[in-house]
């Protein structure tokens, strides 16, 4: 399932008050989509959200603390922390509990009860609760004993695939380095090239590029990056995309285009890529004219990268007057 499709599957599984089980590999945003989705969701129907990590819970924070009754006959339970907000919840409480695979399976047997029967030793889980589930599966290496039957059958169970093109939306929006999304364009099966390993590396994966961007926009030292670049992704990401920035800098000064769209376009695939993301960047309702300028005299591949990178930045230069005109030529490449 791509992350687009995965956002309506939390939504709706939320809205029918199913319990929903995200399965794939480490670093490809399982997690971050699970509250990007809450987060929205509570911004517009009010409640909150809360993160649970049962890898490092007992089975008590699931079930209550047992204490003996007055008449020491019995012995009934006293609900705390998170489970005490999941039975007092008066309104939307939605839980995200990561790494779930990860957790003892005397830990899952007592979230089985809690997530599907909504009740545990004579408690009920408020009607409000909502309950997404995110786990990596047992051959990456992550520490994941298995789920067990009881449990997986009470959910909805989707598998996460990494889409480059889902991935670009998200670096626009949320404004990574443009050439990084060039390099995803370029590169695009480097952006998950996941190695499981008990080796002290990491390999490529979406969680990791964005830690590489996070070191550009922190201003990482060029006599840094390759190291850097490494530890986030490992050996091979950073020679490729240390290599791809040398071509980025040295490609034409973009700010040449904006002043004059004639100017000659340079001739290589990586150069065209890192011109076409330099250009979505510096996009501006003042430089949307030459852009497009550009863009029309641009292979439909790049053109459609640029006009695209540019509008996930800023939808707003959807509605120029030049966008009508470029689609009209390039609307073959656009199904």
């Amino acid at each position: 399932m791509r992350p687009k499709d995965l956002k309506y599957a939390i939504q709706l599984t939320i809205n029918t008050k199913q319990n929903l089980l995200i399965s794939g590999a480490p670093g490809i945003g399982k997690t971050d989509i699970a509250r990007q989705v809450a987060e929205d969701v509570c911004s517009r129907n009010g409640g909150r959200y809360m993160v649970l990590h049962p890898v490092c819970d007992d089975p008590s924070d699931w079930k209550g603390l047992g204490f003996p009754s007055a008449d020491r006959t019995s012995a009934e339970f006293l609900p705390f922390g998170n489970l005490k907000d999941m039975i007092s919840a008066e309104s939307l409480l939605i839980c995200l509990i990561d790494d779930v695979g990860q957790a003892p399976e005397s830990v899952q047997a007592a979230i089985m009860q809690v997530v599907r029967e909504r009740r545990i030793n004579g408690l009920m889980i408020s009607e409000h609760c909502r309950f997404v589930m995110c786990t990596n599966r047992r051959g990456d290496k992550a520490g994941v004993r298995g789920i067990i039957e009881p449990l997986k059958s009470r959910c909805v169970i989707v598998d996460l695939e990494v889409n480059d093109d889902d991935w670009r939306l998200w670096a626009n929006e949320h404004g990574m380095p443009p050439e990084l999304v060039a390099f995803s364009k370029l590169r695009p099966g480097m952006l998950h090239d996941f190695k499981p390993s008990t080796d002290i590396t990491n390999s490529a994966n979406p969680r990791g590029w964005g830690e590489v961007g996070l070191l550009q926009l922190g201003g990482v030292p060029k006599h840094l990056e390759y190291e850097l670049f490494r530890g986030c992704c490992g050996e091979q990401f950073a020679a490729e995309y240390t290599a791809f920035l040398r071509t980025y800098r040295d490609m034409p000064d973009p700010d040449v285009f904006l002043a004059n769209p004639g100017a000659d376009l340079p001739g290589n695939e990586s150069t065209l890529y890192a011109l076409a993301s330099a250009l979505a960047y510096k996009a501006t309702r003042k430089t949307v004219d030459a852009i497009f300028k550009v863009a029309m005299r641009l292979d439909a591949e790049y053109s459609t990268f640029l006009v695209f990178s540019m509008i996930q930045r800023d939808k707003n230069l959807a509605t120029v007057a030049g966008m009508a005109v470029w689609a009209q030529k390039y609307a073959p490449y656009l199904l």
